[in-house]
């Protein structure tokens, strides 16, 4: 599943790319989306704190130019968080199953097919944590603050 997401959304960064290099008439666009291999290297390139779960982390990644994070873990979840205050799970038609305050914040439970996601946005920025499984509780008061 997060393999698939992760194709999509590369092909739809790599669409959106405004960064292309013109050599004669070669084109060649940047891959926006990287690969980092701690929680400290991901920090220096966007320049905010990142919150992680106590759990083993499979994957860093940042898209560079929107300073987008998304953080994979062993058990198949997802965390992402970027400035602003958008939907950045990349799911859309997902049904709003219900609404609660998590530390004095908004959080939103969603259902989309077989995922299970929440998103949120609190001080100026946007966070998205996704699961095929039942989201852990306990998690998600971890994130949200």
């Amino acid at each position: 599943m997060k393999k698939i997401l992760f194709v999509l959304l590369c092909l739809l960064f790599i669409g959106c790319s405004n960064n292309k290099n013109v050599d004669d008439n070669n084109v060649t666009i940047s891959n926006p989306i990287i690969e980092v291999n701690s929680k400290e290297e991901l920090e220096d390139i966007v320049g905010y704190s990142v919150p992680l779960l106590d759990k083993e982390v499979e994957n860093f990644y940042v898209i560079k130019d929107i300073k987008h994070v998304r953080i994979y873990y062993k058990d198949d979840s997802v965390f992402e968080m970027a400035k602003g205050n958008d939907d950045i799970s990349g799911i859309y038609g997902g049904i709003l199953e219900k609404e609660e305050k998590i530390n004095n914040i908004n959080v939103k439970y969603y259902t989309y097919n077989i995922i299970n996601y929440i998103i949120w946005t609190s001080n100026g920025y946007s966070y998205s944590y996704m699961d095929n499984k039942e989201l852990n509780v306990n998690e998600v008061k971890e994130l949200v603050r």
